[in-house]
């Protein structure tokens, strides 16, 4: 029964739900999981399976929260579910699945493959990936700039302090130009020690001017920490085309 299978689910974290009606039908039936998983308080839920136009047209409006790259996933509250009919002559059948582990876990795997996994930055595809969003919409670039920042003596400083501490050198110069400038920015590692740094959003070249500038104090007045008692320059070099 539906009860039993219900049942079953429930005590390997399957939650499902399902909605059933017929076209001529007065009501709705929702099985027990059915209010939860859409996120229907009691008195909704009644409302709902009582008048089925109504239901129908809640239904429709989940498609406002749709989720991109999922077919017929929504996010409700704090979780993701799944919706699927089967229609058959006037009688149609929903099935409402939770689906929230196995799209926070895409998600991530997405996220991932975005990210510079040492210094959290994007890495290039994640880079290439957002400036192909912003170049669709270049009324908002206004005036920018691309650096190319090369870490100096990286090697060296790894000989001399052991790989870790290059590693948090790479760091501390990705905190620095994270959310840089006074507008809109993106950075990203290539690789090694060598970062591509995009600023956009600025009014006017005098403003952007400033914004370079901001790089090249940094350039010459920032201190890495490594270990307990270790600090070194933040030495770097750039490059930028406007």
């Amino acid at each position: 029964s539906n009860a039993k299978l219900t049942h079953i689910m429930s005590k390997h974290n399957l939650f499902v739900g399902t909605y059933e009606y017929s076209e001529d039908s007065d009501s709705v039936r929702f099985s027990e999981y059915t209010p939860a998983l859409l996120n229907l308080d009691t008195e909704s839920a009644n409302d709902l399976s009582s008048h089925p136009d109504k239901f129908k047209n809640f239904l429709m409006n989940l498609s406002e929260f749709s989720v991109k790259n999922e077919k017929n996933v929504y996010e409700i509250g704090e979780k993701f579910i799944r919706v699927d009919e089967i229609i058959e002559n006037n009688y149609v059948l929903g099935i409402v699945i939770d689906v929230t582990d196995d799209v926070v876990k895409r998600q991530k795997l997405t996220y991932e493959v975005h990210l510079d996994s040492l210094t959290g930055l994007f890495n290039m595809i994640g880079l290439e990936e957002q400036l192909s969003k912003l170049f669709t919409t270049p009324d908002i670039l206004g005036h920018c700039a691309i650096f190319t920042i090369m870490t100096d003596n990286l090697m060296q400083i790894n000989n001399s302090y052991g790989r870790n501490n290059g590693d948090r050198h790479l760091q501390n110069i990705a905190n620095l130009i994270t959310d840089f400038g006074t507008k809109e920015s993106i950075a990203a590692r290539k690789g090694g020690g060598e970062f591509i740094l995009f600023i956009y959003g600025y009014e006017n070249e005098q403003s952007l001017s400033k914004a370079i500038n901001l790089l090249s104090y940094i350039q010459h007045h920032s201190v890495s920490h490594l270990d307990m008692d270790t600090d070194i320059p933040v030495d770097f070099t750039f490059g930028y085309a406007t």
